[in-house]
């Protein structure tokens, strides 16, 4: 999810999970400089997925975003953001200021300290990882490919350990599965 690994391929092309506008690329899905600080943000963050076109037919790819991910250190900021009753809009040089009910409220605000660890990981500056943050539709660009489920085996009565090593019974289970991109142009990572 964070574009660390990328393993998304379209018509047998390998793909890099985000694109920026200095990538010029088929598509734009990372805003640097982006910092959550108000609906602003979430509107230029949208204004992206308006875009964004399918490379298959060339028309705009119908993305409705629902969920919002964020580091912890941003976890209030977006709750004021998303959550917020009504927000402000005045225009530049203008002496009037619109008020009006907020339309973020349907958005799904998650926090990932997981994730926060794994841009950090990759090699992002800690600072500048909390303040990454990503808006999109995650069910339909990001799966988990799951090739056998969890299986549980118990060792046969009279193994070779309990003789040796007074084992009476043991276990052993197994899952095997990847994280998979779907499609990366349901979501856009918009960095601080």
């Amino acid at each position: 999810m964070t574009g660390a690994t990328n393993n998304y391929k379209h018509n047998g092309t390998a793909y890099d999970t985000y694109y920026s506008a200095a990538d010029n690329q088929a598509w734009v899905n990372e805003l640097a400089g982006n910092e959550l600080v108000d609906w602003t943000n979430v509107d230029a963050a949208e204004q992206l997925f308006a875009e964004i076109l399918d490379p298959s037919t060339g028309e705009p790819v119908l993305v409705r975003a629902n969920s919002v991910l964020v580091m912890p250190a941003y976890r209030h900021a977006a709750h004021r953001v998303f959550n917020a009753a009504q927000i402000a809009y005045a225009g530049a040089d203008r002496e009037t200021t619109t008020t009006a009910a907020n339309p973020l409220g349907n958005y799904k605000v998650v926090e990932s300290r997981l994730a926060y660890r794994r841009v950090v990981a990759a090699g992002t500056a800690a600072a500048d990882a909390k303040k990454w943050w990503f808006l999109g539709d995650f069910r339909k660009a990001f799966a988990y490919m799951e090739n056998w489920p969890i299986t549980v085996t118990q060792s046969p009565l009279g193994s070779e350990a309990d003789f040796n090593q007074d084992v009476v019974v043991r276990f052993k289970a197994s899952e095997r599965g990847a994280a998979a991109v779907i499609n990366p142009r349901y979501v856009v990572k918009c960095t601080g």
